[in-house]
C-alpha cells in the first residue's frame, strides 16, 4: 500500500524480503526513501532508486514550483483546488503542470488532487529543508478549521448529507490540522473546529473512535497547570465526551466530574450556550446512573437556556433526552409528548427525525400500543428507504423486529432481523451489523435455538462498540450458557454486573431470577422478576420485548412453583422495590457466595 502499485517501488521493496518482514520494510519506507534502491550497478540511475526518479522530476521544476510542490506534503488523503491555493498558493495552471508531469493525479469524479505516498514523503523531506514547515502547517490547520466551521450549520440542518460528505473527504486533513493545533495548544483553531468535529464523529461509526482519541489528546494537552486558570476551550473539550462510548457508562463518575468542571468554567465566563450544553450532558450521566429525577432537573435547565438563546438544534436534542427520561420515570405519555416535539423540530430544521421517531415507536409498543408503534416504525423505515439511507434502513428493521416479536409474529421478526443484517453487511455498516446480529441472536434465543443464539452473539461480544449493547449481549449469552447447563459461569458474571451503573445493572436481573429459582428461593425470584419487568417496560431498549416468550415462560415457571396468593404478593413487593437499594444489597450478598 505504501508504494501504491508503483512498479519500481514494488520491485525495490521486494529486494528486502529475504532480510526483513513486510512490516519492517513498511516501517523503513516510512522512515526514509533510501531503502528503495538497489546496489546493482548495471542499471541506469533512474532504475536504481526511487530517490533518483524523484530527483529527476524535481530538478525540472522552477524554484517557485518546487516550493509549492513541497508544501503539498502537509496534505493527507488528497486535497481540493481551493485547499491547494489557500495553503500552498498553488494556481490552477501550476496544478495542471504538476498533473502533466505525473507529480499529481486529478480525479474528475471527486474534483480532488492526489499525491502518491512516496512522492509525498519526498516532498516532506524537501519541505523540512526549508524554513517554511511551521508556516505551511499553520496555514493547513487554519484552512481545515475554517472548513469545519463552515460545515457546522450543514451538519445541524438540511444540508447534513453534503456536510458529512465534505468532512469525510478531508477527514485526514482535519485530523492532521487538529493534531497540529493540539501540539501548539492553539485554542483558536480547536475552538473553531471543535463543534463540527464533535458532531461529525458522533454520527460517523467509522470515525467515532478517532473522534474520541482526538478530543482526549486535546484535553490532555490543554489541561491547565496548577497555577494556571483553565481556558474556555478546555472546558468545552472536557464536556465533549462522545455520548455512546464505553467511558460514559463504565466511568460515569469521571464523566460527571469533567462535566461539572466544564460547567463551572462556562459559568465563570458567562457562556450561556456552553452552560446549556453541560447541563444536557450532566442529565445524560444522571440518566445512565439511574438518577432520573436529577436528570430531569438538568435537562429542564438546559432546555430553558436553549429556548432563551433560540438554538433550535440543541432544543431538539434536549427534548429527545427528556422524552427518554420521562419514559424511565414511568410517565410514558409525557415522554412521548416531548419526543413528538423533538420530531417536529427536527422536521423544521430539515434533519432526519429517524432516531426519535423510532424511539417513539418503541415507546408506544412498550406501553402496549403495538399497532401505533409498528406503524410509526414502518413509516420511519420507508422514509429512510426513500432517502437511500442504508444505515437507517437497517436500524429501522432491527427495531421493527423487536416490536414484531412483542406482537407475537416471530417469523416476521426473524425475517426483519435477517434483512437488517443483509443490508448492514452489504454496506459494511459496522454498528448496524452488530445491532442486527444481536437481534438475530435474540430471535434465535426466543425460539429456543440456543446453538445459533450462542454463535451469533459470541461473534460480536467483544466487538460491540456501545457498552449498553455489550451488556445486553453478555446477559443473553449468560442466560444461554445457563440453559445449556453451564450454570457456574452465571453467578460470577452476575456479581460483576450488579456492581456497575444501576441502569445497566438492572439488565442482569434475569440472571438473579434464575439463581434464586435454582436455589429454591422462588418468592425472591418472583420479586426480582417483577422489578426487572417494571424497569424494562419503561426502557426504549425493551430487553423484555426482545425476549418476550422466554421471559413469559420464566414467569409461568415461577407461578406454578408457588401458591397463587403468594405469587401475587411477591410480584407486588417486587414492583414496589427501590432499584438502587435492591441492587446494592444484592451485590453485597452474592459476592459472599462461595
Amino acid at each position: 500500500r505504501l508504494v501504491e502499485g508503483m512498479p519500481l517501488g514494488i520491485e525495490l521493496a521486494a529486494g528486502w524480503v529475504d532480510l526483513l518482514s513486510l512490516g519492517e520494510i513498511a516501517r523503513e519506507i516510512q522512515r526514509s526513501l533510501d531503502i528503495l534502491e538497489t546496489e546493482m550497478r548495471d542499471l541506469p540511475d533512474r532504475h536504481r532508486s526511487m530517490r533518483a526518479v524523484f530527483d529527476s522530476s524535481w530538478q525540472r521544476l522552477r524554484v517557485a514550483e518546487q516550493q509549492i510542490f513541497s508544501s503539498f506534503a502537509v496534505f493527507r488523503g488528497g486535497f481540493t483546488r481551493q485547499a491547494a491555493e489557500s495553503v500552498a498558493g498553488a494556481s490552477l495552471r501550476l496544478l495542471s503542470r504538476l498533473v502533466s508531469q505525473s507529480l499529481l493525479h486529478y480525479e474528475e469524479r471527486t474534483g480532488r488532487y492526489q499525491i502518491h505516498e512516496l512522492l509525498r514523503q519526498y516532498a516532506a523531506e524537501k519541505l523540512a529543508e526549508t524554513s517554511e514547515m511551521a508556516t505551511i502547517r499553520a496555514a493547513h490547520a487554519a484552512y481545515f478549521a475554517q472548513l469545519m466551521q463552515q460545515q457546522e450549520r450543514g451538519l445541524k440542518g438540511r444540508e447534513q448529507r453534503q456536510a458529512k460528505a465534505a468532512i469525510a473527504a478531508d477527514f485526514e486533513n482535519v485530523r492532521q490540522g487538529w493534531l497540529w493545533a493540539v501540539e501548539r495548544r492553539d485554542a483558536a483553531i480547536l475552538t473553531q473546529a471543535g463543534e463540527a468535529l464533535y458532531w461529525f464523529c458522533e454520527n460517523d461509526a467509522q470515525r467515532y473512535r478517532a473522534g474520541q482519541d482526538l478530543f482526549q489528546q486535546a484535553r490532555e494537552a490543554l489541561a491547565p497547570a496548577a497555577d494556571e486558570a483553565p481556558q474556555p476551550v478546555w472546558g468545552k473539550l472536557l464536556a465533549r465526551i462522545l455520548p455512546y462510548g464505553v467511558s460514559e457508562f463504565e466511568q460515569p463518575l469521571q464523566a460527571q466530574a469533567w462535566l461539572s468542571q466544564a460547567l463551572a468554567i462556562a459559568q465563570a465566563h458567562g457562556d450561556e450556550a456552553e452552560q446549556a450544553y453541560c447541563c444536557w450532558r450532566l442529565g445524560s450521566v444522571h440518566t445512565n446512573l439511574g438518577e432520573f429525577a436529577q436528570a430531569t432537573v438538568e435537562f429542564e435547565q438546559s432546555l430553558a437556556y436553549y429556548r432563551r438563546i433560540g438554538d433550535l438544534f440543541y432544543t431538539a436534542q434536549v427534548l429527545h433526552a427528556l422524552g427518554e427520561v420521562y419514559n424511565r420515570l414511568r410517565q410514558p405519555q409525557r415522554g412521548i409528548d416531548y419526543l413528538q416535539q423533538a420530531i417536529e423540530l427536527h422536521r423544521a430544521l430539515g434533519i432526519s427525525a429517524f432516531p426519535i421517531a423510532t424511539l417513539v415507536g418503541l415507546s408506544l409498543a412498550a406501553n402496549d400500543k403495538i399497532a401505533a408503534g409498528e406503524a410509526l416504525l414502518w413509516e420511519a423505515y420507508q422514509n429512510s428507504q426513500a432517502e437511500g439511507n442504508p444505515s437507517d434502513m437497517a436500524g429501522g428493521l432491527v427495531y421493527l423486529s423487536r416490536v414484531l416479536s412483542k406482537k407475537g409474529d416471530f417469523a416476521a421478526a426473524q425475517s426483519a432481523a435477517q434483512e437488517a443484517l443483509a443490508i448492514a453487511q452489504a454496506h459494511n455498516l459496522g454498528y448496524r451489523q452488530q445491532q442486527a446480529k444481536m437481534d438475530v441472536g435474540m430471535r434465535a434465543h426466543e425460539r429456543g435455538d440456543l446453538a445459533q443464539a450462542f454463535s451469533q452473539l459470541r461473534q460480536i461480544q467483544d466487538r460491540a462498540t456501545v457498552f449498553r449493547d455489550r451488556v445486553r449481549i453478555e446477559v443473553i449469552l449468560a442466560l444461554t450458557l445457563d440453559e445449556l447447563g453451564q450454570k457456574d459461569q452465571t453467578l460470577s458474571y452476575l456479581v460483576e454486573r450488579l456492581q456497575g451503573p444501576i441502569d445497566l445493572a438492572l439488565y442482569s436481573l434475569p440472571l438473579a431470577v434464575l439463581y434464586f429459582k435454582r436455589t429454591g428461593e422462588v418468592e425472591r425470584a418472583v420479586t426480582l422478576l417483577a422489578l426487572f419487568t417494571m424497569h424494562d417496560k419503561f426502557s426504549h431498549l425493551a430487553w423484555l420485548d426482545a425476549n418476550r416468550s422466554y421471559m413469559q415462560q420464566l414467569r409461568e415457571d415461577l407461578r406454578t412453583a408457588v401458591a397463587p396468593d403468594r405469587f401475587a404478593a411477591a410480584w407486588a413487593r417486587g414492583e414496589a422495590l427501590d432499584p438502587a437499594t435492591t441492587l446494592s444489597a444484592l451485590a453485597e450478598e452474592l459476592a459472599l457466595v462461595p
